[in-house]
């Protein structure tokens, strides 16, 4: 059954609606049409928190534009989407003059938070290595000329697809070595480093995850060992979330690649929007510091015992 939804069509002096069936469509005025086209990029630079949920994000907005008319543009109001479901809001309450025919870069704050309904570990799925999300900035804003004549609202939605072709979250470990002995047999090995594969979001703070685990295991002998892995995500020293494996691997000689159910669950002082740094752009990657790094516990068990070998600060490496 086709349902009636509706339909803003804007003029530069103010707004009509009409009902039509099918899908909800917001469009920019024709008369301003060049001002939402000359928007050419948007770059996160660094993102800062302001509360529990919130955060400043300073950002660059690359501007086009090929008209004899200089614009400003206010109120902007922005959804980051991961396969269209909003994932963070983002708002600003300053104005940005526009030159005429210019093509100019504009630095700018804004205000993020999470958006209401979303779930904190959203932002992850748009670094998982296979079958990635779409990632969408989908904005409108009050435009008018130089001196706010000629009013009017614009609409427009970016593809941030360039993000996903060379950003994904990778744990290199750099050859992370343990070795275990006991009654005289030796268990070694190298882990080699972790790739989120799958997120599942469960409710606001939870969610599933495969990952797939790089593992090589050598001086085995007869030993067949299983085993359960804990761990912390840290985001600059801070506890952002913990995942655990779901059940025991069996763990076999040589290097081999493991798949492994895991739940994760965010810590209660950690702040989502902080995740937004995995977006930044890599050439401001000097001037704003951020780290990822790792607390890992690997139980192992074997038929003579068991032994929890533990790692601190392992560092996570965004590539």
């Amino acid at each position: 059954m086709a349902c009636a939804v509706t339909v803003w069509t804007l003029c530069a002096c103010g707004a009509s609606k009409t009902q039509t069936d099918g899908a909800q469509q917001e469009k920019t005025p024709a008369a301003y049409a060049w001002v939402a086209d000359s928007l050419k990029n948007f770059t996160v630079l660094d993102v800062r928190e302001t509360g529990p949920r919130s955060a400043k994000m300073g950002v660059r907005l690359d501007f086009n534009n090929p008209m004899s008319l200089a614009f400003e543009l206010s109120q902007l109001h922005a959804h980051l989407l991961v396969d269209g479901q909003p994932c963070f809001e983002i708002t600003s309450p300053g104005t940005l003059i526009i030159s005429r025919k210019a093509r100019e870069t504009y630095l700018t704050e804004v205000q993020v938070a999470l958006a209401e309904g979303a779930n904190v570990f959203s932002v992850l799925n748009v670094l998982r290595s296979r079958n990635r999300p779409e990632l969408t900035l989908d904005f409108s804003a009050r435009v008018a000329l130089r001196g706010g004549a000629l009013g009017a609202v614009i609409h427009k939605t970016m593809s941030l697809d360039d993000y996903l072709e060379t950003e994904r979250l990778k744990a290199v470990l750099a050859g992370l070595s343990f070795e275990y002995k006991m009654l005289g047999m030796t268990l070694g090995g190298t882990l080699h480093g972790f790739d989120l594969v799958f997120l599942d979001l469960d409710g606001q703070n939870d969610a599933s995850a495969l990952l797939e685990m790089d593992l090589e295991c050598t001086n085995m002998a007869q030993l067949l060992p299983e085993m359960h892995l804990d761990a912390s995500v840290k985001v600059d020293d801070r506890q952002a979330f913990d995942f655990a494996s779901k059940y025991d691997l069996d763990i076999k000689p040589g290097r081999r690649q493991y798949y492994i159910p895991v739940t994760l669950r965010q810590s209660a002082e950690f702040n989502p929007c902080l995740l937004l740094n995995l977006l930044r752009d890599k050439a401001e990657g000097e001037r704003y510091t951020f780290k990822l790094s790792m607390d890992l516990q690997m139980l192992l068990r074997l038929p003579v015992g068991s032994k929890t070998l533990e790692y601190k600060d392992i560092p996570l490496t965004v590539r």
